[in-house]
């Protein structure tokens, strides 16, 4: 009878991980920059060429490149069919990660609330309905585990040869699964030191996975280190090799950027100690299942050391159902020893924990979260347009506009601006160009840098004010407006 009570409890925490992510798929987001990029890379790239430099500067697995790219020509370049992949993937994490639970075979009361925790989470339910291979990655990393479990509870050649295949196929999906798979072979190595043959065929079969790896780096993440803008971008995210107070400071505060981003804790202080009480309990209950949760820890930090994949924000999505997890394992452990101290503090830690992720899961179903939507806008431009009226696309709108403009035929003939970031000024001309002639101007931004209290938009539409008459003004989400100016031309 509590066996069936906990299954149906189960079922309906994974049913409201699936409601959430239904939600933010089906919430009508436009695409934002980031995905626009990769989106106009797909679209316009050859099936043949996605292996090369993609446009854009862009970088993806190419598993996830070559299915993007087949269900653009088969169905079609809409944003649902274009985040399809991403919504499954955040959907079957959730049922591997109830066969993870079985497998540890976890206390109720942990296995429920690490359920929990996954099903909310708002970065994880975000993710599931963006167009970037960030949670696929969490979905195969997690898979990863889940077979691991089961080589390390059957010990079959089944099981074993079932988890090398899906682990090379996995390689060609996401990028950090090689540091995970690294890991896991760690733990199921060193759970399996006195038996040879055990050791033997791990090692044979993960030197046929390193080398399938080596070859997919050759042939496709090399294109990636051409990408200046993405390596420029993530270079300060390594951590310093040298002995300095610098140095020293970023060692301390590295691990509280994970608790920020991808984690988006609030208090992040007691779930660094709920990770750590956790791994602790894991260590005393089952060494083997510790190694198996913590060693891809391990292996992402030692990926980081060398420069060879950042351990920060989005890049480490893929990690955080391993800590949600072990967290989970902390907090049973911690209830139950203020329990026995008196029911109070046991319920002002379960409050602690759930306050800042229910809260956020239940504003973020009411109104899913809308970064840089500019979809609103280019839709209202297009159906206000007139035959003779300029569009201007601010540089940071750029690709978003490109992409809807791929959608929307009125709004062919668009005029991209240029970055001036470190000489405001050369604005000035770029304005007086789009003004010099009389006529109708719409002006499209997105993603407007601020630097020295400056928005560059807020910049840019002053220039235009005092040479234009405005004339309309659209704005629907944060970070996305629309001005329509008319001008009279040069004096």
């Amino acid at each position: 009878m509590r066996a069936r009570l906990e299954k149906r409890i189960a079922l309906i925490l994974l049913l409201l991980g699936a409601g959430l992510r239904l939600r933010a798929f089906f919430s009508g987001r436009g695409l934002w920059g980031d995905e626009a990029h990769l989106a106009l890379a797909v679209i316009k790239t050859p099936f043949v060429k996605l292996s090369e430099a993609l446009y854009n500067l862009q970088a993806a697995p190419l598993g996830f490149l070559y299915l993007s790219k087949a269900m653009v020509i088969q169905l079609g370049q809409s944003e649902p069919i274009l985040r399809l992949f991403p919504l499954l993937t955040g959907l079957f994490l959730l049922g591997v990660a109830y066969g993870v639970a079985k497998e540890v075979r976890l206390p109720v009361l942990a296995g429920l609330f690490f359920l929990l925790l996954l099903a909310i989470h708002p970065t994880l339910v975000y993710y599931s309905s963006e167009f970037k291979p960030y949670g696929s990655d969490a979905f195969f990393a997690f898979l990863l585990l889940y077979l691991a479990l089961r080589v390390h509870r059957l010990d079959t050649f089944l099981s074993f040869s079932f988890f090398f295949i899906i682990s090379s196929i996995s390689l060609f999906f996401s990028f950090p699964a090689v540091f995970v798979f690294g890991g896991l072979i760690g733990g199921l190595l060193i759970s399996r030191y006195r038996q040879k043959r055990s050791v033997m065929r791990f090692g044979i079969a993960s030197l046929g996975v390193l080398f399938l790896f080596l070859a997919i780096k050759v042939y496709h993440l090399d294109h990636i280190r051409h990408a200046s803008i993405l390596t420029d971008f993530w270079a300060n995210s390594y951590p310093p090799l040298s002995i300095s107070a610098t140095a020293i400071k970023f060692w301390f505060f590295w691990p509280f950027q994970f608790l920020s981003n991808p984690g988006d804790f609030l208090f992040k202080g007691l779930w660094a100690l709920l990770f750590l009480c956790g791994s602790y309990f894991l260590w005393k209950e089952n060494r083997e299942h510790a190694g198996l949760l913590l060693l891809p820890f391990v292996a992402a930090i030692g990926a980081a050391i060398l420069h060879l994949y950042p351990f920060q924000a989005r890049l480490a999505l893929y990690l955080l159902p391993f800590f949600l997890f072990v967290a989970a394992v902390g907090a049973q452990g911690l209830y139950r020893l203020l329990r026995e101290k008196g029911r109070f503090l046991s319920i002002v830690l379960i409050v602690l924990i759930l306050f800042d992720p229910v809260q956020s899961a239940v504003r973020r179903f009411v109104t899913p979260h809308q970064p840089d939507n500019l979809k609103p806008v280019m839709e209202y431009v297009a159906a206000a347009r007139q035959n003779s009226d300029r569009i201007y696309v601010y540089y940071g709108a750029a690709s978003t506009a490109e992409y809807y403009a791929l959608q929307l035929p009125a709004l062919q003939g668009l005029q991209f601006g240029h970055e001036h970031r470190q000489d405001i000024r050369a604005y000035e001309p770029e304005i007086d160009s789009l003004f010099n002639q009389p006529g109708r101007t719409w002006m499209v931004f997105t993603h407007a840098y601020t630097a020295h209290e400056m928005n560059e938009r807020d910049f840019i539409v002053m220039l235009a004010e005092k040479r234009a008459k405005r004339l309309d003004y659209f704005h629907a989400f944060a970070g996305a407006d629309g001005y329509l100016f008319e001008s009279a031309g040069q004096p």
